[in-house]
């Protein structure tokens, strides 16, 4: 690699320091010369880190390690070769934007074709197509048929797009690239490259038609494991490079993590670091999981730590702890990644985030979705699956996993462990099912427990089957200055619980639930961590997993027996207090669409049996594993045939069904909307991106053609579906349709 990596820095000397690579004058990398030399740079380190994969990937496609090398690098030097076109180049002299001009990476797509021709082919399907071409031309875009230029109506354009004007420049460059090659092939096929190359376009166009043929299933599963692999590492380099990162850190050493802010670490925090292998943690709240996974993580000597959680609350609270923790202040370093991080990141925080696309900086902290849809040919599906490998991987919240979304997450160890990554999984309620099934993948991994019984942190009272008992009880607990937490099952049940505590005149009632937009639930996340804490929190589900709070009692809906355990985590946390006090009472109208009656069933039938009793851990876990009895459900073989179907039709064409992209399945689907009332503020925002900090996600069944209509112009307008529905930033989204008109 050495000699190859040495000719083509030596080549980009050769290219004129007048080709643009950026538009933008404050880029770091504007000029071509030195952006495709920092990509060659950094995918030579990133060959580095990934040698052992480079092994297996050469083994099973019969293929030496030196051709995979020499293909990253080609790839690296001629992925922007196509801006050297006249019409791109007066594009970025000009820096406004052509939506007639062919993408550069087409361009580009045919000239790595023809340099790549001269080595052996890393595939058996077409002589006239590579797989260094593919990587190509679809390092800025999803590899599908409209890539190619054809539309909805079937109708074939891209001939009417092609500007093959390539400068002076590039076709000289074209000719001392293919100069540096001497020594590595051969000086005949130097000569033919460079004819074919004179001899027209015709064959270039050919190629670029035969290149379709491969968005299906042409390639073997081992080429196609090579592909994704070239593809994402030419993406790492070539954003490493644009974001002017050159020598990628390493993760911290682990003497970094000696003391968990100031103070010894506990046993199993300190068991935890020695741990060289995959780790199962079950520990109960407060007893520092957080911290011992991050002693883990350090500790086992690979390039990444990818920290994964169930909602998007849990990642946005660890990412913030885990930077103050390992003092990653630096900006590249440190990366959040769901959903929302764009609009959180360039709106909300005031770029106090940085993005972590495609878990590419060295630490990423991320709902686990994120990676799942690696699995599912979707977004930076290739980049993703590269920087899995040979990482430390945390899975928090274990549990939180059922059915069809299990069966994608065992893919993802699965993965992870056959391409050398190290596995975390951690949970307060490790019910033994789990740790049976996830065991069988990982090849019976540490499990890490508390070596002591720690003081009971909660007792079981009672059922309370009445509104007048429950509030009475909530009553006097505020009266005694006791911080109350109710939790209800559904959105409406906790505004309901909400307008009765303030009827009943209880001052300083907090409530939180999905149906906020995110600038209003990241205000009220972040209020919770202040104290004083409000007298009485009000929620759903959303605090049972992440959300670092501590009240005294608590009052829940009858829910599954899991999912109580976390519940529970949320009073006298730390076990500061003797004991805190638990009341369930019956659960809401629609509790049936997300639980099943059966799993409400059990808890109140079993936790019966310990009323007033201490719950030690040994009660919890007899309660947790007798609600668990088996997890290949018919849901779980529904993400497993979904899987199946994706990696056998889809090859490497990126998914375009985002029912195919769900990594979570529901009763109900749910849809992301402007509520009307926020139209005027939503409106008067410059970007889209800025609109969207007023979406909020409803239940699908709450839209009726009514109140869509009436939207319609405000809907085209803004960019974004807006529906004739209210919202407060006290109780969120609120179904009812409004009487009246669109304002003003």
């Amino acid at each position: 690699m050495k000699t190859l990596l040495s000719r083509l820095l030596l080549w980009t000397e050769d290219i004129p320091d007048n080709l643009l690579a950026k538009s933008d004058l404050k880029s770091k990398d504007r000029l071509l010369k030195k952006h495709t030399k920092h990509v060659i740079e950094n995918i030579s380190e990133l060959l580095e880190r990934y040698r052992e994969r480079l092994d297996s990937l050469a083994t099973k496609n019969d293929l030496s390690i030196k051709r995979i090398e020499q293909a990253a690098l080609i790839i690296a030097a001629t992925h922007d070769l196509g801006k050297g076109t006249i019409r791109f180049q007066r594009v970025l002299n000009s820096g406004q934007r052509d939506y007639e001009y062919f993408h550069h990476a087409l361009a580009s797509f045919a000239l790595t074709n023809l340099v790549t021709s001269g080595f052996r082919s890393l595939h058996s399907f077409d002589e006239n197509v590579s797989i260094e071409g593919l990587v190509v031309i679809s390092h800025h875009h999803k590899l599908d048929a409209n890539l190619f230029g054809i539309d909805g109506d079937g109708r074939d354009h891209t001939r009417d797009r092609i500007d093959w004007s390539l400068s002076y420049d590039i076709l000289t460059l074209i000719k001392s690239l293919i100069s540096k090659l001497n020594g590595v092939i051969s000086e005949e096929k130097l000569n033919h490259l460079w004819n074919t190359f004179l001899n027209g376009q015709s064959g270039i166009i050919r190629d670029w038609y035969a290149c379709a043929d491969f968005v299906g299933n042409a390639l073997s599963n081992p080429e196609k494991e090579l592909f994704i692999f070239l593809k994402g590492l030419l993406i790492s380099a070539d954003w490493l490079a644009s974001g002017g990162y050159r020598n990628i850190p390493p993760i911290v050493k682990p003497q970094l993590l000696l003391m968990e802010e100031g103070k010894a670490l506990y046993f199993h925090q300190k068991e935890a670091a020695e741990c060289k292998g995959h780790l199962f943690a079950k520990l109960p709240t407060g007893t520092g999981k957080t911290e011992l996974a991050l002693n883990w993580a350090v500790s086992q000597g690979k390039n990444k730590l990818i920290f994964l959680l169930p909602t998007t609350s849990t990642t946005n609270q660890t990412y913030f702890r885990l930077r103050r923790r390992l003092g990653l202040f630096e900006q590249g370093i440190a990366g959040l990644l769901h959903g929302s991080v764009k609009l959180q990141s360039e709106v909300l925080s005031k770029g106090q985030v940085d993005i972590g696309n495609g878990f590419n900086l060295t630490y990423t902290v991320a709902t686990i979705d994120q990676a799942l849809l690696a699995f599912l040919n979707y977004g930076h599906w290739e980049l993703k699956r590269v920087n899995l490998q040979n990482a430390a991987v945390v899975i928090d919240e274990i549990h939180s996993y059922r059915g069809y979304t299990l069966a994608l997450v065992t893919r993802l160890i699965e993965y992870l462990t056959f391409n050398n990554s190290r596995v975390c999984l951690m949970s307060a309620t490790f019910p033994n099912v789990y740790v049976e099934h996830l065991s069988t993948k990982l090849g019976m991994p540490k499990l890490i427990t508390l070596h002591q019984e720690i003081k009971p942190k909660c007792c079981y009272i009672g059922y309370l089957d009445n509104n007048n008992e429950l509030w009475k009880k909530v009553l006097f607990a505020v009266n005694n200055k006791k911080k109350v937490l109710m939790i209800s099952n559904t959105v409406e049940g906790a505004c309901t619980l909400y307008r009765k505590a303030k009827d009943m005149k209880i001052d300083n009632v907090q409530l939180l639930h999905s149906q906020f937009t995110l600038k209003d639930r990241l205000k009220k996340e972040k209020s919770l961590g202040e104290e004083p804490y409000p007298n009485i929190l009000i929620s759903t589900q959303v605090v049972e997993v992440g959300i670092d709070i501590d009240f005294d009692l608590l009052f829940s809906e009858v829910c599954p027996m899991p999912g109580l355990i976390q519940r529970m985590g949320r009073v006298n946390r730390l076990g500061i207090k003797d004991t805190a006090e638990i009341y369930l009472f019956h659960p809401s109208c629609g509790s049936d669409n997300i639980y099943k009656q059966d799993e409400l069933s059990y808890t109140l039938k079993n936790l019966e049996k310990f009323k007033e009793v201490l719950l030690t851990t040994d009660i919890i876990d007899e309660l947790v594993n007798g609600s668990v009895s088996s997890l290949t459900d018919s849901e779980y073989q529904e993400g497993i045939i979904l899987l199946k179907r994706i990696e056998n039709n889809k090859g490497i064409a990126h998914v375009q069904d985002n029912e195919d992209a769900l990594t979570r399945k529901n009763e109900y689907l749910k849809i992301e909307v402007i509520p009307v009332s926020l139209y005027n503020e939503a409106r008067e925002c410059e970007t889209l991106i800025e609109r969207t900090q007023f979406l909020v996600k409803i239940p699908l069944w709450w839209l009726t053609s009514k109140n869509i209509q009436k939207c319609n112009d405000a809907s085209t307008e803004l960019g974004l579906t807006v529906v004739n529905m209210d919202y407060s930033a006290e109780e969120g989204a609120k179904k009812m349709i409004q009487s009246g008109v669109m304002p003003e």
